[in-house]
């Protein structure tokens, strides 16, 4: 299946002339490159610009220019053949891709000492790799991960000028990339295990803008992940330093997501799930490590930059990041009181209530047990059933048989809070409440939420 070229290509060497250089060849050059760097700024345009740079350097005399010049002039000509085919509107001519990585693999095998390497034996690197981004078909994305890092190493060690932070991060972004995928029509983040670390971590160093340092940060936050998944199956690293360095890398990322980057949302996507995934962890000692997730920085999004940013980046993966971030910032509230019988909350006389409460972003519950009236209809049992029956129920008016408080210990973390309860403090007495035989309502409230269970009191009671 052909695959199109989804963005602009790494675009690495500027337009350059020179004075040596016959006039001729310098007006067809000069035409060219402006055409070729036509692709980098406006990508729809690279089916007709890749076929017509491709069609100029062939008539160019290789005889009357010097070696450089004739290695640059096959270079593109076998760069543009196979990029005209990946773009071009009919069906792939495999034997011209196939012809085109030959003639960029000679280019490079005929470099054999490294103090010649140049310019065009940089570039050929970077077209395979593309090339094999492109149409894994033809070249596997694993063959061309090392043409990547040779590019990648050249710009790096500065050797046409000062090191190129923006044309480094290209090749690690089309390394990222999913294959054949334009990066806003899926999720952006998976990372072949071929990509280096080493790279990413270079590219950190040298960046030239909070905005590339943050793309850096999230990638190797993402190589992390899929490298070690849970650090606590790599005994033989330090697990909880693994887990701090991950988090270390999300946070470095996440700030920016104000200035609406296109792979904000999928950083706090994968930043979060993650988090969730790897909450208890074995140090290097053997000795259980637990971790809260930062809910805090993982919902620091801007609801403004939804719109800017929605272009880039994938609906789904948008959509999923909007309802974690909902799923952490609103209150919750649940209950489940014990011991249970048949699906329904069932005591003997005389003993005391046991309930548990899960809750988050809650600063106060209060908790009310209601005396209900005897009903012809037996008591649902189906929990859905029931839940739904206990909402309909309205207290409003009713007097609660006692009613007391629970600190929600809300401190603006988003973190989740679990407590289970054994008694009731009778206010009036000050000893645990002790309820007579029937039914009763226990409700936790919080706000305008609220959690319920049916508490039947009975002789016939098992428990």
């Amino acid at each position: 299946m052909r695959l199109p070229v989804p963005f602009a290509t790494v675009c690495l060497l500027a337009f350059r002339l020179s004075a040596a250089l016959p006039p001729e060849y310098e007006s067809l050059k000069a035409e060219a490159e402006k055409l070729y760097m036509q692709t980098c700024r406006q990508p729809r345009f690279a089916g007709y610009a890749y076929a017509n740079v491709n069609e100029i350097y062939r008539q160019v005399a290789l005889t009357n220019l010097p070696p450089e010049e004739q290695r640059w002039v096959k270079f593109r000509c076998a760069d543009t053949q196979w990029r005209a085919e990946g773009v071009a509107r009919r069906p792939l001519d495999v034997v011209k891709v196939k012809e085109a990585r030959s003639q960029l693999e000679a280019l490079i095998g005929d470099i054999k000492r490294v103090e010649d390497r140049d310019d065009v034996w940089a570039e050929a690197h970077a077209s395979l790799g593309d090339l094999s981004q492109d149409m894994g078909g033809i070249m596997p994305p694993d063959e061309g991960a090392p043409h990547y890092q040779q590019a990648f190493e050249w710009l790096s060690a500065g050797h046409n000028g000062e090191p190129s932070p923006e044309r480094m991060l290209a090749i690690v972004m089309r390394m990222t990339q999913p294959q054949g995928t334009p990066p806003h029509q899926s999720s952006y983040g998976h990372m072949p295990d071929f990509l280096p670390f080493e790279m990413l971590e270079k590219g950190i160093a040298i960046a030239s803008t909070d905005e590339e340092k943050s793309h850096l940060h999230y990638l190797t936050a993402q190589r992390l992940v899929e490298y070690y998944g849970d650090p606590g199956q790599h005994p033989a690293d330090d697990p909880v330093a693994i887990h701090d360095r991950i988090v270390a890398e999300f946070e470095a990322a996440l700030p920016l997501g104000k200035t609406n980057l296109w792979w904000y949302y999928d950083a706090l996507y994968n930043f979060v799930e993650w988090s969730k995934r790897v909450s208890l962890i074995k140090d290097k000692n053997g000795q259980w490590q637990r971790f809260e997730p930062d809910f805090v920085t993982g919902s620091q999004e801007d609801q403004s930059g939804r719109t800017d940013s929605a272009y880039f980046q994938s609906a789904y993966v948008r959509d999923q990041a909007g309802q974690i971030i909902t799923n952490i910032t609103k209150p919750v509230l649940k209950m489940s009181a014990s011991p249970a019988q048949s699906g329904l909350f069932v005591m003997p006389p005389n003993r005391i209530i046991e309930y548990h409460l899960d809750w988050r972003n809650v600063k106060e519950i209060e908790m009310s047990v209601y005396a209900l009236k005897q009903q012809d209809e037996p008591w649902p049992v189906d929990d859905r059933k029931r839940h739904k029956w206990l909402a309909s129920i309205v207290v409003e008016g009713m007097k609660p048989t006692q009613s007391w408080k629970h600190d929600g210990n809300d401190s603006g973390d988003y973190k989740s809070h679990s407590l289970s309860f054994e008694g009731v403090l009778n206010q009036k007495s000050g000893e645990d409440l002790v309820l007579k035989p029937g039914a009763y309502l226990l409700e936790a409230k919080a706000g305008d939420i609220s959690a319920r269970e049916l508490i039947l009191i009975t002789e016939g009671a098992r428990f």
